[in-house]
């Protein structure tokens, strides 16, 4: 049964006010083959850097970029934060050119929680690895990881409500960012001309989408959860598919919005989306699960 929030029903993104942080997350863009390479040093292909540039869209000048420790996530995030029309063929080339206006420091930033955590050649690691091969690790994620995870006494492996806690714990970081970024605007007003900022999270398959799963799950039941799952085939995103968080303010309450669209493949049309504020405490009930199916690591 899905949950009545009240007021949060009739809000949409256009009620809130600033100061707003806009927060876009994606799978990473398409890679090169592995081959005899640690997994964090895969690389993008050349095509892979074309479809991240394609979808360039940083709106404001403090916009950052966020990535895992994994190559492919750090220069898909640059490229669809800042790619446009830079020609590049390497994640050294890109953070040069990204960087080269800046007297120091950097425009993208390390966040662990936006890794894909899994313990190799374990019980459970096996079950996961089938599910692919099944071209069904949605389904998985959301219908059996948690309990088989439990069963097998797995405390490394990447389950649904593991990976969607991570991204929770993301968005919470920013929910608290929100006061500094308002005390900043109001204190030194004449030296910023946005109120809003902007954030690129790059990750990888089945964090984003356990995310939006276990939201839609809270908010609209487990029969809109399962829907979602049949729209993506019960696969994951698409490479550098993603989902959208505005966090701002409506009557001084700070307010999360989740927005998720899936488009036709053959004609762009959108098939599928979710558009919802969500309250606090929706986020909170989603990080304290992910802890309870055994710590995925010590954040």
């Amino acid at each position: 049964m899905a949950k009545n929030f009240d007021h949060f029903e009739q809000l949409n993104k256009e009620k809130l006010v600033v100061p707003r942080i806009i927060l876009n997350f994606f799978r990473h863009s398409i890679k090169e083959p592995r081959g005899n390479k640690e997994n964090k040093d895969v690389q993008l292909t050349q095509e892979g850097r074309e479809l991240a540039k394609s979808k360039f869209h940083a709106k404001d000048s403090y916009a950052l970029a966020f990535a895992d420790k994994d190559d492919r996530t750090k220069e898909t995030a640059l490229l669809m934060a800042f790619g446009g029309d830079m020609e590049t063929d390497s994640l050294i080339e890109t953070s040069e050119q990204v960087n080269q206006d800046l007297k120091y420091g950097s425009r993208l930033g390390q966040d662990d929680r936006l890794a894909f955590k899994n313990s190799h050649e374990t019980g459970y690691h096996l079950k996961l690895r089938e599910s692919f091969d099944r071209k069904e690790p949605l389904k998985f994620l959301v219908e059996e990881s948690d309990y088989i995870a439990e069963m097998l006494n797995d405390e490394g492996g990447a389950t649904y409500s593991r990976m969607a806690s991570q991204i929770a714990q993301v968005i919470e970081k920013y929910l608290k960012a929100v006061d500094n970024w308002e005390s900043i605007l109001e204190s030194k007003p004449e030296e910023y001309d946005s109120s809003t900022l902007e954030r690129f999270l790059g990750t990888h398959r089945g964090l984003c989408e356990s995310f939006v799963a276990k939201v839609i799950e809270k908010t609209l039941g487990k029969a809109e959860r399962d829907e979602f799952v049949k729209v993506l085939d019960s696969q994951c995103f698409s490479e550098t598919e993603g989902f959208s968080v505005d966090i701002g303010k409506y009557n001084e309450e700070k307010i999360v919005f989740i927005s998720f669209e899936k488009r036709s493949k053959t004609n762009g049309e959108v098939i599928y989306s979710f558009e919802k504020a969500v309250p606090l405490n929706i986020l909170q009930e989603i990080i304290e699960e992910g802890k309870r199916v055994k710590e995925v690591y010590n954040a």
